[in-house]
C-alpha cells in the first residue's frame, strides 16, 4: 500500500472523514465498503422493500475478503431506470482514479444490473475492467414461459458458477 492508501485506511478504521471528501463523494452512485486491497469488486446489491442496499448486502464479506480486496458498492431505489443507472456507474469509474482493475458482482436482481453494467464498460472499452463477471443467488432472466414458471415454482436453487465475459 502507497502512503495516501494507508492514510485513507486508517480514517476508514477511525471513522474520520473530513467534511471535503464528504461532499466530492455526496452524489456518486459507488461508495466504498473497503479500501487499499490489491483486487477490487463493484457489487450491486439486491432489492428489497426500500430498494437495494449494498451496505446490508455487502458489508460481512467485505470484511471477510480483508485487506487484500478493495470493494464498492451503490444504492438504488426500487423504481430506476438500469440503463440510465448502470451509465452513471460507468462514468463514475472513469472518474475515480482509487477504482484500477476490477471485477463486478451482483445479488439477485443486483445480478442482471452487474450483466448490464459490464455490457456497458465492455462496449466502451473500459480498459479497467478485467472482463469477470459474477453472480450472487442470481441469473439473467428472459422472457420465456419456462423461466417464469421457474421462479413462480419456488426459487429453486441455483448452480453457482464463473467465466470471464466474452
Amino acid at each position: 500500500m502507497n502512503l495516501n492508501e494507508n492514510i485513507n485506511r486508517i480514517k476508514e478504521l477511525m471513522g474520520i472523514i473530513i467534511e471535503e471528501e464528504q461532499n466530492d463523494t455526496q452524489n456518486n452512485i459507488l461508495y466504498p465498503l473497503s479500501t487499499g486491497g490489491a483486487k477490487t469488486l463493484i457489487l450491486l446489491p439486491g432489492s428489497g422493500e426500500n430498494g437495494g442496499q449494498g451496505d446490508s448486502d455487502f458489508k460481512e464479506l467485505a470484511t471477510n475478503l480483508g485487506s487484500d480486496f478493495s470493494v464498492y458498492t451503490a444504492n438504488f431505489s426500487n423504481e430506476l431506470d438500469v440503463r440510465e443507472y448502470t451509465q452513471e456507474i460507468v462514468d463514475e469509474i472513469n472518474n475515480n482514479p482509487d477504482i484500477r482493475s476490477f471485477a463486478v458482482g451482483g445479488f439477485s436482481i443486483g445480478g442482471a444490473m452487474a450483466w448490464h453494467l459490464s455490457r456497458l464498460l465492455k462496449d466502451e472499452k473500459v480498459e479497467k475492467f478485467i472482463n469477470k463477471l459474477f453472480f450472487i443467488d442470481s441469473g439473467i432472466p428472459n422472457s420465456t414461459k419456462e423461466f417464469a414458471e421457474g421462479i413462480v415454482k419456488g426459487n429453486t436453487p441455483r448452480l453457482a458458477f464463473a467465466i470471464p465475459v466474452g
